[in-house]
This record gives C-alpha cells, structure tokens and sequence, in this order.
C-alpha cells in the first residue's frame, strides 16, 4: 500500500526545518570563522612583537657591522612581510664585499660569542652554532629571539616583494597573510610537518602551496583556505609530478625545464594575471643576483616533493623532505582533512551545537591556543605594552621591502664588476 502523501501542515514543517537548519548553519559557520578569527588575533605580529624584534635586529647588525664593516644587512622570511609566529626566527641576509666573504664565518661566529659575555648588553646571547652545511649559517638566540645569518643570500630579499605583492593581490583584508598565519600556525604546532632543517617543508615552499589554493580557488576565509589546502594535498601525487603556483606540473616536464628562461615557465592563472610583469621583472633580478654571486643555474633536480620556486623555476625549493618525512606530511594532511571538513560540514549543516562547534575548533588548534596565551609570548617581553589596538598588524613597508631588493640589486652589480676587473 503506497505511504500517503505528507499534508500541508508535515510539509511546511519540513521546510521551516531546513529553513532553520540553513540559518542555524549560516550562524554556526560564521561562529568557527570568528573563534578562528580569534586564534590569529593572539599569534599574529603585533606592534609590542615588531618592535622588539626590530630590537634585536638592530643589535645583532651592530654586532656584524663591529666584526665586518659596514656592509647591506637585512632581513628576510617571515619578519619583513609579518607573518612570523610568536616563536618565529629572524633570518638575517649579510651582503658581505669580496674581501669579507672568504672569511667571514668564524670571525662572527667568534664575535658572538665574546658579545655573550657582555655585561651591559641590551639582549642575552646565548646558543651560538655555527652550521657547516651548503650555505653556511650561524644560528644562535638573542633575547628570546632564535637568529639565523647567511652571507650573500639575498634570494629571501626577492621573495619579500613578491609575497608582499600576492597579499595586495588577494586584499580582503589582509586575508593571504591572515591565512598564511593559520597554516603555519596548523602545519608547525598541530601536525610538526614545518621545518627545512628537520627535512621537513620550509616555510617558503607552504606559502608557495598556499598560493597555488588561492590562484585556482575562491577563497573567503581563512579556516575555509586551510581547509582547502589540507584537501588538496593529501592526495596530491608527488611521485609523478612537482608543483607550481598554477598546478601540478609532470615529473618529465620537470627535468626538461628550460633553466636560463627569464619568464615563469607556466601562463599565469586569470587572478595572478596583473602580477605577471612583477613576477617576470623579480625572475630576472632574483636570476641576476644568482649568477652574481658566483652561483651556477642548474637543471631542476628532483627530490622527494618538488616545489618550484616562483622567482626561480629551477630551485626545488621541497628539496628539503625526506623520504620518510613525505609520507609523514600525506598522513598529517589526511588526519587534518578529516578534522577540518568535519568541522565545517558539521558547523553548515546546521545539524550541530554550537558549543560543539567551538570545541571541535579548539580541539584541532589546542597546540596553538597553548601558544596563544599571551603570557607564552616570548616575542613581547612586557605584556603592560599591549594595547586595544595593538590587532591586526599585517601592513608591511612594500616601498621598503623594494628598496631592500634594489640595494641588494646594486650590491650584486659591484659584485659582478670586481669579478670582470679581476681584483683582489
């Protein structure tokens, strides 16, 4: 016997109950983006962190400039473009001259440590290593700030600009970087897939993934590009091809890549279509401050996760993970997957609490939150400096950042001269 149709009444029910559950869903969405909203708000760079930082930059160039002369001195990474964590480094690019790049290693590495033991300084240092790998690092702490300097890599003073310029691209209040934030916050905190020097992925090569979800996606908020981006690449196949910021490029592509072309070696996607005169002017500075340095342009070399660098097609720049480690990474994104879409799904559906909701966010962020506190940041000594408005200090100098590569430019030109004159 056929089951009678619903009456009016049953019908109008069911649909005031989707109606509901639409709404419901809309305003418990909007409540997962806000507490996320929130988690940024406590790690994100603020003004009392700027400047402490810029603190102990200034102190440690000194302390270079004491050893080695005057010389460019500069920051690259996360700090000049803010969107450094709490516990984040600062990565210090030394343009040493000629005379001082033979031997400029021990002599910081020694200056360093006779600095330690300084009664008056503005900053403890404490931890200094000296890394003979190749490119030579000197990592210690200053402060509670962990240091690393580099000689004459001025690669990270090109991707400044470039990143800078992709934020501007995207807008909407900053939100590249305020995604940026999250994932970092995620990749390093709650799955530990994030560091080079633990054969992991570096900070460069993330923001690269990232930036590849935004050129191919719409993205409105900054839980929905993690979400996003968790997605894709756990079940991305690395083993037949490397990435790019337009997409998946074949593993026989790759190693038949041309290496002394000066133009991205893919069309750009419609949305980083206005940047392509930026993109292709940092590919020829970044290339010509390359080869300046003394430093051959290669074929692209394979590894375990092949990243290609926007300014530098034949840099892998996932050539940092290890075999073992990807297979750690497929796994963090998949857990992460899982997490992340079954909070948003729940939270759209309309079909969850709300307390639910939020505790479901704060169990996937715990690490995070941990970090969250302001009393764990180490990056603001008196926390009586942090003000209401100390929020949401994402601007960065761009005209600044653009200086920083054009003195680099300049310096790698006067490099190039002494080579062609042959002096001493």
């Amino acid at each position: 016997m056929a089951a009678a149709a619903p009456s009016g009444n049953e019908s109008m029910a069911t649909e005031l109950r989707h109606y509901s559950d639409a709404r419901w869903g809309e305003f418990c969405l909007s409540a997962v983006c806000h507490r996320v909203a929130d988690i940024i708000a406590a790690i994100q760079p603020m003004q009392a962190a700027d400047e402490y930082r810029a603190g102990v930059f200034d102190f440690v160039k000194s302390l270079i400039i004491e050893c080695h002369g005057e010389c460019p001195i500069l920051p690259v990474g996360s700090v000049p473009i803010r969107t450094y964590l709490p516990d984040g480094d600062i990565d210090i690019a030394c343009l040493f001259p000629p005379h001082v790049m033979n031997n400029w290693f021990i002599p910081l590495k020694e200056k360093l440590e006779e600095a330690q033991e300084r009664p008056n300084a503005p900053f403890a240092i404490t931890d200094v290593t000296p890394i003979f790998a190749e490119v030579m690092i000197i990592k210690c702490r200053v402060g509670s700030i962990p240091i690393d300097i580099s000689a004459t890599q001025s690669a990270g003073i090109f991707t400044a600009v470039f990143f800078e310029r992709v934020n501007r691209q995207f807008g909407q209040n900053d939100l590249f970087k305020r995604t940026v934030i999250i994932t970092k916050a995620w990749a390093s905190y709650e799955a530990r897939i994030l560091g080079s020097h633990h054969s992991l992925i570096s900070t460069y090569s993330l923001q690269t993934m990232l930036l590849h979800i935004f050129a191919t996606r719409r993205v409105v908020s900054p839980l929905q590009g993690l979400a996003m981006f968790v997605e894709y690449y756990a079940t991305f196949d690395w083993d037949n091809n490397g990435l790019s910021i337009c997409g998946p490029i074949p593993a026989e592509e790759l190693e038949a890549m041309d290496p002394s072309s000066d133009a991205f070696p893919r069309p750009l996607p419609p949305v980083l279509a206005p940047l392509a005169e930026d993109l292709n002017e940092l590919i020829r500075i970044r290339r010509f401050a390359h080869t300046s340095a003394g430093r051959a342009v290669t074929p692209f070399r394979r590894r375990y996760m092949d990243i290609l660098d926007p300014l530098a097609a034949w840099n892998n720049i996932g050539r940092s993970v290890a075999l073992s480690n990807r297979l750690r990474i497929r796994r963090a994104f998949e857990v992460g997957k899982d997490s992340i879409l079954a909070l948003l799904n729940g939270a759209k559906s309309g079909r969850t609490t709300l307390p639910k909701a939020i505790a479901l966010t704060d169990m996937i962020f715990a690490n995070t939150w941990v970090r969250a506190d302001p009393a764990a940041r180490t990056d603001v000594v008196d926390m009586a400096t942090l003000s209401p408005n100390d929020e949401l200090h994402w601007c960065s100098n761009e005209a600044e950042l653009r200086a920083n590569a054009m003195q680099a430019v300049s310096f790698m030109s006067g490099l190039r001269r002494w080579e062609a004159e042959g002096q001493d």
